[in-house]
């Protein structure tokens, strides 16, 4: 139904009372949303329309992300963080209106072990991980301990091996990992859930929005630094090390450095149907 910018922009003003659309431009967010930017001259806002009925789930789980964010939890995060609008009916399923958080995009692969932009990263990550854990609680959104992850990541390493599409030299290191108690000796945190460089918004090295919060929990703080080993474990302990310094418990570089790629598991081991509570991206 909303195949068109001048579609979605007419949602747009059915979802906001009195907005007032002078603008239009299709913005191109992959293949789950048709998705335009609109703008009443002064302002900027993103309107989207699921294409599947997976991205109204993460869509509806996105919502409740937002809102789980009040006032004092957004002082307190040195980024924006887009806030929902309204919505409205799109045919069988709905157009949401969000401010728009603008600033240029990077690819991970281009971070280097001295570039300005690990501080931010470290800085945003520190923010996040730092908010109260009643944020999840009051908002409904998963709280998970450490042993639940722990028992969710065998789960997860038992449907790998059952694929046959791992190297034994990798599946016998995961199962080391679960096996070993001290690294699941932390304090879950506040997590992103599925962070990665797609959902950043930079502006002269400097992270000014993060968006996609499909996936905001209590969890391991873990899941949200893998998306950095794709820039090398030089980046990752940079970044880790400027972490260190900003986060209060002395956990963190602990289990980090120890379970840094478990959120990439189920691309990595081709199990395409392998629940976890950190891999799912929006």
């Amino acid at each position: 139904m909303a195949s068109i910018p001048f579609t979605l922009a007419a949602l747009a003003t059915s979802a906001v009372p009195d907005l007032v659309v002078l603008g239009v431009s299709l913005d191109e967010q992959g293949e789950a949303f048709r998705s335009a930017v609109i703008t009443n001259g002064i302002d900027e806002f993103l309107v989207r329309v699921p294409r599947t009925e997976l991205a109204e789930v993460r869509q509806s789980a996105e919502l409740l992300g937002l809102a789980s964010l009040n006032e004092g939890s957004r002082a307190v995060l040195p980024f924006e963080v887009p806030e929902t609008l309204g919505m409205t009916r799109a045919g069988d399923t709905r157009a949401v209106v969000t401010t728009f958080i603008g600033g240029d995009q990077f690819e991970v692969d281009h971070l280097k072990e001295d570039s300005l932009l690990l501080q931010p990263i470290a800085e945003m990550l520190a923010a996040i991980h730092g908010l109260p854990l009643n944020v999840a609680q009051q908002g409904g959104l998963p709280v998970r301990s450490a042993q639940d992850l722990r028992l969710q990541a065998t789960r997860v390493i038992d449907r790998a091996e059952a694929t046959r599409l791992l190297p034994q030299t990798v599946l016998d290191r995961w199962k080391h990992v679960v096996e070993t108690s001290e690294l699941w000796d932390f304090a879950p945190t506040m997590v992103h859930g599925s962070l990665d460089a797609d959902h950043l918004r930079i502006s002269s090295d400097q992270i000014t929005g993060v968006v996609g919060w499909s996936e905001l929990s209590v969890g391991d703080p873990a899941s949200d630094m893998a998306w950095l080993l794709n820039a090398g474990s030089e980046v990752l302990d940079g970044v880790l090390a400027r972490y260190a310094k900003l986060h209060t418990s002395s956990s963190i570089p602990i289990f980090a450095f120890g379970r840094p790629c478990m959120p990439n598991w189920k691309s990595r081991a081709g199990c395409s149907t392998a629940s976890t509570p950190t891999t799912t991206r929006s």
